[in-house]
């Protein structure tokens, strides 16, 4: 079965595609030798001689030549089977990573899987066998050599008989002088332990084309020609010899054939031709570093009879269900992961609920053949979904097919209409592998970073990962095994996986394989960062010559971004791209002014030497900045963006060592995640935060009861209220200032101020009532001023400046942290500090004594240390440069309810409820100390849960919590009618576990999703509605015990079940609209 499904057919694809089976079945007919003995089911075999005949192309292949290929021959296809099966090398690291599919459903193999049937989708063990019956009969047509010729001279440009005889001994390379259009053809850095001209009389055929900012192709290639001697032939398309030409090639070596066209009759011609070349000049390889046209380097290498990897193998790398078809039969089941293939939308809808029983909430689409992100579909969580998916990916082949041919021939989407469907892999650290293979072993291997995709674009990479040890082995450990399970054997090759978790386990699932070197500049980069050159030792591998390449010791480091499109149109210009040198490593643009671009479309890239990655990104983003790109709209109009577009948000700004923060924290215990925190916010911010807390509680419980004795209830209610509305001026003070210079020291004046301002306090105590109570309103100002500044702004920000935004469930755990030592702090000033403090000192040293400790906090404030840098905002758009465009996640009302409820509810807890409960319900002015303890017991206790990660997360989203919070909001205030205190006081306190839960959870959230400068005027906003919400209740119920005739109007029972009823309305809209899809 494996014979026949495995068979030499594939041509290549399109730069960036992907190959399909189907068109390569005349190619393999023309290997084949003649004979009237030959079998039914041709083998194509070895070439011993480049002058071994070639059988030709029928005229019946067309027609016929419609579904898979013929078999590799016999001792191959078993030698591939006892490779993928055998057991792995002693000498692997001992690193391993869980299969992708869950526990207890085993890996796919070709007996579990259902028989194709008209309605449900192909999976990817079942071969179509009518195609294979096709391509047998295909493969065992003869017609004569003169036939082929024929056909083959209508299709190719090449030179003839007697131009080959005229050069059929090479003279040495024999090319012109190098160009250096990017600056990348500088001397050879590597290692190879190659001596110069050992290839002196031999001749590679290089498959090539150009493609617009990537003169290396040619320029190395001939560098390399000139250091070992040989000459090389270039096989290219018709219209671009003058290019290859003014390159350096000669004349007389260019060939022309349309390379992309992966049709039976076009694939057999060029065969033909290659083989008629190879009678006047012998071909000792052929070599090409374009995924558009590997699968035509392994079909013409097996007919020269020369080094390659064989054909099946470079077929089932490129076509992606034929590739996770050998991944799912390989017997390491870390490499599975559930796929399968449809034709139509039922099949589509059938595949996808595939996926979700196997454990997979999430499937992804894409289609079999392409790359670079051409048309993949992510999300989705629905048969519609994967129904819709199946539609768009058909329309964009359609589209490709009639806008451009050239292209959809390339990527085969014209000849295999199929659209593979996977489960999709949890977000995590992507990682590029440049792999060097000699003999079936990686003899080098190099792993870079891609930071998250714009949509489906990449947005750059940093070479190479910093990444721990066991981290990188994995991954060398995965690729290998992907590599092997396709069988690749020699030359480049170029891996795509990610390392994530799955279940809280470490998994490394492979994304996409490739024949090839990895494209762009990444040859050049592996260069300067590893001192291996990609480029020579495929070149070397081609010759069939062996090399153990050496990387430096120490590799050096590489920041490198795309400028992309914001908007399509056509583009006027590029300013300010920097000169390559010194530390700008390559700085260029892809394109002309004049030539059209799409959204997210490549324009070109910089790239600079660092020795850091977090400070390199950033010197990075600093030249990004300065790069000015103008683009004509389809109005007219021109859209003036900065070449930080693309990078400058969240998940743009991620290093290698974020996400292996995020995998590293993911597995570790309650302890070791701890220990994980940054020492600044261990032994700094917390002690600072729960210090600080400490003695404005004792100011909260003791000044009322203070200025109370000395002015009487009106006077403290009022000096109360004053403090709650100055909280909001103060939140939107401390953003503004935090806007302007750096919040750590905005936090410090803030707070040192406040110790300070029990100060007019003290020294009034002795002068007249009416200066007295001025110090008391001084002092509230101050202190609503300082809580909005401090408590409102800082303590949201400085937490995720200290421990960095990369890793929101690092952020997280480190305000659970915290908080469970502040909440118990305030839970023993409150109950056994702050009332017995105040009786055995009096009010004046009780102000200094807190003044003190606030004056200590302050100090501490002043020694933290930022992970993530602070930076002003950027300037606003104008009408003639706007701002660019910061993609972040698209927050709604819906997003931003459930902190501004749980901060509203807070607040009434403390300013309202606890109050009038206490004396107009249970007729206890202590139930109101009571309650209050209890819903800080609460917030203490699901904060220390959390931090021991003992609350069921897995099980409970942060949607499930808000509606647990809800529930519990509305369960809290209508208790109270029940007139039971005990129960009233058992849901505060869940009331007030709940609301830290949610209140920790929804800033982790908004942190990951929004700027740092979004991020900070969110805090002000939630001050704003928290307070705004809170203070008409507020007035209401003083107002109701103050004035007699507001009493007799507002009755507390009105105004508890006018509390009632709107906390309910509010809890009810927001479960709705988190529990709406």
């Amino acid at each position: 079965m494996l014979k026949k499904f495995f068979a030499p057919v594939l041509a290549g694809a399109f730069i960036l595609g992907c190959p399909g089976p189907a068109p390569y079945q005349a190619l393999a007919a023309a290997t084949v030798h003649a004979s009237k003995s030959a079998p039914k089911i041709a083998v194509i075999p070895a070439i011993s001689h480049p002058a071994a005949g070639l059988a030709p192309l029928t005229r019946q292949a067309h027609a016929l030549a419609t579904g898979l290929t013929a078999p590799r021959p016999v001792a191959t296809a078993q030698k591939h089977a006892v490779v993928r099966t055998r057991e792995q090398p002693q000498s692997q690291p001992a690193v391993a990573a869980q299969s992708l599919l869950p526990a207890g459903l085993p890996a796919p193999t070709a007996a579990q899987q259902p028989a194709r049937t008209n309605t449900g989708p192909e999976t990817l063990l079942d071969a179509s066998q009518s195609a294979q019956n096709q391509t047998a009969e295909v493969l065992s047509a003869q017609i004569s050599r003169e036939d082929a010729r024929a056909v083959s001279g209508l299709l190719f440009e090449g030179r003839s008989r007697a131009a080959a005889a005229q050069t059929e001994q090479p003279s040495g390379a024999g090319l012109a002088a190098p160009r250096n259009g990017n600056g990348l053809s500088k001397p050879d850095q590597s290692q190879t332990a190659a001596g110069s001209g050992e290839l002196a009389g031999k001749t590679l055929l290089y498959i090539v084309s150009r493609i617009n900012g990537r003169n290396y192709l040619y320029e190395n290639m001939l560098r390399l020609s000139r250091k070992y001697g040989f000459e090389l032939a270039v096989l290219g398309y018709p219209d671009q010899k003058d290019f290859a030409v003014s390159m350096g090639i000669k004349p007389e070596n260019y060939h022309g054939a349309d390379i992309g066209n992966h049709s039976p009759e076009n694939i057999a011609a060029i065969a033909a031709q290659v083989q008629e070349l190879s009678k006047t000049r012998r071909m000792d390889a052929v070599k090409t570093y374009l995924n558009a046209y590997s699968q035509l380097e392994a079909e013409l290498s097996q007919a020269l009879g020369v080094a390659g990897n064989a054909p099946e193998a470079v077929r089932a790398a490129h076509t992606k269900s034929l590739a996770r078809k050998l991944m799912n039969a390989y017997p390491d089941a870390s490499l599975h992961l559930p796929a399968f293939a449809a034709r139509s939308e039922a099949e589509a809808r059938e595949a996808f609920l595939k996926i979700l029983a196997a454990g997979f909430g999430k499937a992804v689409a894409k289609p079999d053949s392409g790359g670079g992100g051409w048309g993949v579909t992510l999300n989705i969580e629905s048969p519609e979904a994967a129904a819709a998916a199946y539609r768009d990916i058909i329309a964009k082949m359609d589209g490709l097919i009639k806008a451009d041919p050239r292209k959809a021939r390339s990527k085969q989407v014209d000849q295999k209409p199929l659209v593979l469907f996977e489960g999709q892999i949890p977000d995590g650290l992507m990682l590029d592998a440049e792999v060097i293979m000699r003999r079936g072993e990686p003899v080098f291997m190099n792993l870079a970073y891609n930071p998250p995709a714009l949509g489906n674009q990449e947005r750059g990479t940093t070479y190479p990962a910093a990444l721990p040890a066991e981290l990188a082995a994995l991954a060398k450990n995965q690729t290998r095994k992907a590599l092997d399970a396709v069988g690749l054997k020699t030359g480049n090759a170029h891996v795509e996986l990610i390392l994530t978790l799955i279940q809280g386990k470490l998994a490394a699932p492979v994304v996409e394989i490739n024949a090839r070197m990895g494209g762009a500049d990444i040859w050049a980069s592996v260069r300067e960062t590893a001192g291996v050159d990609a480029m020579e030792e495929g070149m070397l591998a081609a010759f069939g010559r062996e090399s153990r390449p050496q990387p430096v010791e120490k590799p050096g480091l590489l920041q490198h971004r795309f400028l992309i499109a914001r908007t399509a149109g056509r583009l006027k210009a590029v300013r300010g791209l920097p000169e390559t040198g010194g530390e700008i490593f390559l700085s260029e643009a892809f394109l002309a002014p004049g030539d059209m671009v799409t959204e997210n479309d490549l324009l070109g890239n910089i790239t600079i030497r660092g020795a850091e990655e977090i400070a390199s990104r950033d010197r990075l983003f600093e030249l990004l900045r300065n790069v000015e790109i103008d683009i004509e709209t389809a109005d007219g109009k021109v859209a003036t963006q900065t070449g930080i577009y693309g990078h400058d948000s969240e998940e743009g700004r991620l290093v290698a060592g974020d996400w292996a923060d995020r995998i590293e924290f993911g597995r570790a215990g309650w302890l070791q995640r701890i220990r994980m925190l940054p020492k600044s916010f261990l032994w700094g911010f917390a002690p600072a935060w729960t210090l600080n807390a400490m003695a404005q509680e004792i100011q909260a419980v003791a000044m009322p009861l203070f200025s109370a004795a000395l002015f009487g209830l009106p006077t403290a209610l009022m000096i109360t209220g004053l403090g709650y509305v100055t909280r909001v001026a103060g939140a939107w003070l401390g953003s503004a200032f935090m806007a302007r210079f750096n919040p750590k020291w905005v936090n410090v004046a803030a707070v040192a101020a406040l110790a300070l301002a029990g100060t007019p306090i003290i020294l009034a105590s002795s002068a007249a009532p009416g200066l007295m109570l001025a110090a008391f309103l001084a002092n509230a100002v101050v202190q609503g001023l300082v809580y909005g500044i401090n408590r409102g702004v800082a303590e949201n920000l400085l937490p995720r400046m200290i421990i960095g935004n990369h890793n929101p469930a690092k952020l997280e755990l480190g305000l659970n942290y915290a908080y469970q030592w502040v909440e118990i702090a305030c839970i023993v000033m409150a109950f056994f500090v702050a009332v017995p403090l105040l009786d055995l000192v009096g009010g004046l040293a009780m102000m200094a004594i807190s003044s003190a400790g606030i004056a200590v906090s302050a100090a501490i404030y002043a020694t933290l240390k930022y992970r993530e840098p602070w930076h002003k905002p950027i300037a606003e758009p104008t009408a003639q440069a706007p701002a660019p465009m910061q993609p972040t996640a698209k927050l709604g009302f819906k997003d931003y309810l459930p902190y501004g409820f749980f901060r509203f509810m807070h607040f009434m807890v403390y300013g309202v409820l606890s109050t009038v409960l206490a004396l107009s319900v249970f007729s206890s002015p202590s139930a109101a100390g009571t309650m209050i303890g209890l819903y800080d017991g609460g917030s203490w206790l699901a904060s220390l849960l959390a931090t021991l990660t003992l609350l069921p997360e897995k099980k409970l989203d942060r949607k499930a919590w808000a509606v647990m919070a809800a529930i519990a909001a509305a369960a809290f205030v209508w208790s109270a009618c029940l007139g039971v205190p005990i129960l009233t006081f058992v849901l505060g306190g869940i009331l007030g576990g709940l609301v830290t839960i949610n209140s920790n959870k929804w800033m982790a959230y908004y942190s990951q999703n929004l700027p740092q400068d979004k991020y900070r005027n969110l805090s002000k906003w939630m001050m704003t509605a928290s307070v705004l919400a809170t203070l008409p209740i507020f007035a209401a119920v003083s107002a109701a015990r103050i004035l007699p005739a507001v009493g007799a109007v507002l009755t507390m029972p009105a105004i508890l079940l006018g509390i009632n009823v709107a906390v309910t309305a509010v809890a009810l809209l927001m479960a709705l609209l988190l529990l709406r899809k």
